[in-house]
């Protein structure tokens, strides 16, 4: 008897496991919905927009005056402190 039930369950365990899981998920969805209410503010602008924008309005910043020329002066030992 043991060994029918084993041939039965395994035969059919993708059948009821898929199911099972999409009920569990849908349930758990909307218990993690229902109790945190975080919601993602919309931007106006995309943040690359404003760090561009930033960046723009104060050219002495640290980031505009030392650009390194190429890829040798970018870890100067020199420079480092």
């Amino acid at each position: 008897m043991n060994q029918i039930l084993i041939r039965v369950v395994s035969r059919y365990a993708p059948i009821i496991t898929f199911p099972v899981a999409v009920i569990l998920g849908f349930i758990g969805y909307s218990f993690e919905t229902a109790i945190t209410d975080k919601k993602t503010p919309y931007l106006e602008n995309s943040i690359e927009d404003q760090r561009e924008k930033r960046f723009m309005n104060n050219p002495e910043s640290e980031y505009h005056t030392n650009i390194p020329k190429n890829i040798f002066e970018r870890n100067d030992p020199k420079n480092l402190k």
